[in-house]
């Protein structure tokens, strides 16, 4: 039986030259407003230029919802996954032996599957509620089972030595998808986790043992530690597996 399911997919491409639009423009709006405004004060320059960054923002994220998330349906077959989207009637279809290898990474709270097709194609598919993470289960199950047949056949003849006769390994089969991993499942993610944590410790004991106050870009680092410990403690069972 297929799995459907109802999501809000975010087109990252138009995003991305929204997000390009948006920082032009206020850049050309903040540095004409400095030069317009400096003659006031420093107070009123930058009570004004704070309202109309907290205004760009919400204008972006107002334009980010109109033209970038796309309401789809997901269907998870047994052998493909399909992706319509509602708005213009667009239909994706994806056959899991045209599937090379398959990304699936968590940040930020924002969830994302990248898939990489046979012909070098990519697609992106992101969303941030939990149900995209249960699609993510179904689609790697399905998957699993759609090669089951061909990974048991691929490792008999392995085993019975095969490959060295030209037929090719399970690794190197041009058939199998292959999950990539991401770098918060790489050991190196940890190796950087470690070298984080010491930065962050003699960071605060030299904030502790100063007079000096705290700056705002400290808790800007912070933030972002916090950002980055919490994305790879999420991936250590992947890590570990």
């Amino acid at each position: 039986m297929d799995n459907i399911f109802e999501l809000e997919l975010t087109n990252q491409r138009k995003v991305g030259w929204l997000a390009l639009g948006f920082t032009l423009i206020l850049t050309a709006v903040m540095v004409g407003g400095i030069a317009a405004l400096l003659d006031y004060g420093a107070t009123l320059t930058y009570a004004v230029l704070l309202s109309l960054g907290a205004s760009f923002l919400y204008g972006f994220v107002w334009l980010m919802k109109i033209f970038a998330i796309e309401p789809s349906l997901i269907t998870i077959a047994t052998d493909c996954i399909t992706v319509l989207n509602k708005t213009s009637g667009e239909e994706n279809r994806l056959l899991f032996n045209k599937i090379a290898s398959y990304q699936y990474s968590v940040y930020r709270g924002g969830k994302q599957l990248r898939l990489k097709l046979r012909d070098s194609t990519v697609v992106n598919l992101s969303d941030k509620s939990q149900r995209f993470a249960t699609m993510v289960g179904e689609f790697e199950t399905a998957l699993a089972l759609h090669q089951q047949p061909l990974t048991t056949s691929l490792l008999s003849s392995e085993k019975a030595g095969d490959d060295i006769m030209g037929i090719p390994s399970y690794a190197e089969s041009p058939h199998t998808t292959i999950r990539e991993k991401t770098f918060f499942e790489k050991r190196i993610s940890t190796v950087l986790m470690a070298i984080l944590s010491v930065v962050m410790v003699l960071l605060t004991c030299s904030v502790l043992l100063s007079s000096r106050p705290v700056k705002g870009s400290l808790f800007l680092a912070y933030s972002g530690y916090i950002s980055y410990a919490t994305t790879w403690w999420i991936a250590r069972k992947q890590r570990w597996g």
